[in-house]
């Protein structure tokens, strides 16, 4: 039996970005055992001219619109419960934005040919930014301190310094994803480990613009039922791996690109400030409380 293989696609006021996405999956889903979803967040709760243009773009993906703005795991959590009613439990759950590439259903063919230990709960793919060219994985390599945490928690509860945190976070972690970069190349005497078998090497955190769950993830409880809107997806996916002794690796050799049509600016920015606020607190609280 083929490896049953869901992407789940989550769009919020980006109608062109989501058609290109369904666009871009109709090969796949020509592809034995391959499903895919496109969650519509809204803000149109009744967008008929999306539905139509989606479905012109690709007729096997299934578009869904459950009427308001369930945020980004809400929407794919109540997407994989219908896949599950429809067709069972995929091996593999793609949850990403719409504004991701995945160049062609070698792909799929990749990731299905890959080695896979039970032990792997999520994989990590190599992200190329549109914008800076550098892979946006990992994302974090070592788990916080319950110290940094708190000052996430801090920090995000105040619009301005969040602006300010979050520029120089950036120009940062593309500092870091540059070194990456550098030691990756051919003639470059730094390396980030041994993956002679395929299998990946661990991390912490995936980014969060595509992540790749596997059937162990969710047969070990996992879920995507995360309680705050927005925000804070990646450390929730670690500490869900962590708690069920699961690995999140980094797997370079699935490779996509990500536009980062960002399209939470159109959201307020004080209601973005927040859910930052809420996701910060809420991981705080949960997972790194007493120095866990």
């Amino acid at each position: 039996m083929v490896d049953r293989v869901a992407f789940i696609g989550i769009s919020y006021a980006s109608d062109d970005t989501a058609v290109a996405y369904a666009r871009q999956l109709e090969p796949f889903c020509r592809e034995t055992g391959v499903l895919a979803v496109l969650v519509d967040n809204g803000p149109n709760h009744e967008n008929t001219s999306l539905a139509a243009r989606v479905a012109a773009a690709n007729p096997h993906i299934k578009y869904l619109n459950f009427g308001e703005n369930l945020g980004y795991f809400g929407g794919a959590d109540s997407a994989l419960h219908w896949i599950r009613e429809q067709f069972g439990a995929p091996r593999w759950v793609i949850v990403s934005n719409v504004d991701v590439n995945f160049g062609g259903n070698g792909f799929v063919h990749t990731l299905r040919d890959r080695p896979h230990s039970p032990d792997v709960g999520v994989l990590a793919p190599a992200i190329v930014s549109a914008r800076s060219g550098l892979d946006q994985n990992p994302y974090f390599v070592r788990r916080p301190t319950p110290r940094r945490m708190h000052f996430y928690r801090l920090i995000f509860g105040r619009y301005w310094l969040r602006r300010v945190y979050e520029a120089g976070s950036t120009v940062l972690r593309w500092g870091r994803a540059g070194v990456r970069a550098m030691r990756r190349a051919p003639n470059s005497r730094g390396t980030n480990g041994s993956r002679g078998n395929g299998s990946g090497i661990q991390i912490y955190a995936p980014h969060g613009s595509c992540m790749l769950f596997t059937e162990s993830y969710f047969g070990a409880g996992g879920t995507l039922r995360y309680p705050s809107f927005l925000f804070g997806e990646e450390i929730f996916v670690a500490e869900s791996c962590r708690k069920r002794g699961l690995k999140v690796v980094y797997a370079p050799e699935l490779k996509i690109t990500h536009s980062e049509h960002t399209s939470t600016r159109t959201i307020p920015a004080k209601e973005i400030a927040s859910y930052a606020a809420a996701s910060a607190a809420y991981l705080a609280r949960e997972f790194f409380d007493g120095g866990r």
